[in-house]
């Protein structure tokens, strides 16, 4: 859900999400989803960061192969940490590549 739309309904339990969820959901993809087979509910008040981690400055550690990925440097959503960990996942063969072979 988006993030206002989680604030919103922070304090209220599964029982009374869910109906709304399923709804809002089934509506997006077309399909009647208001019997699902499993649900579960972990809020996570501080899922959504205030700031960012500053990129120029986790990327320092680059030169000596230390890369940071992940929602702190993507604005605390799943899709986007996934994104960072690609780009970075990217970053880290061409390290690898540009590095001389090891004589031992």
């Amino acid at each position: 859900m988006a993030p206002e739309w989680s604030v919103a309904h922070y304090n209220l339990g599964l029982d009374d999400l869910l109906p709304s969820v399923t709804a809002l959901a089934g509506e997006l993809l077309g399909s009647d989803l208001s019997a699902p087979a499993w649900a579960d509910l972990q809020p996570w008040r501080y899922a959504l960061p205030n700031t960012l981690a500053d990129a120029a400055a986790v990327a320092q550690g680059q030169p000596a192969g230390l890369f940071v990925t992940g929602d702190a440097l993507a604005g605390g959503r799943v899709h986007l940490a996934l994104e960072s960990g690609l780009a970075a996942a990217t970053e880290i063969r061409e390290y690898l590549m540009a590095a001389p072979e090891s004589e031992d």
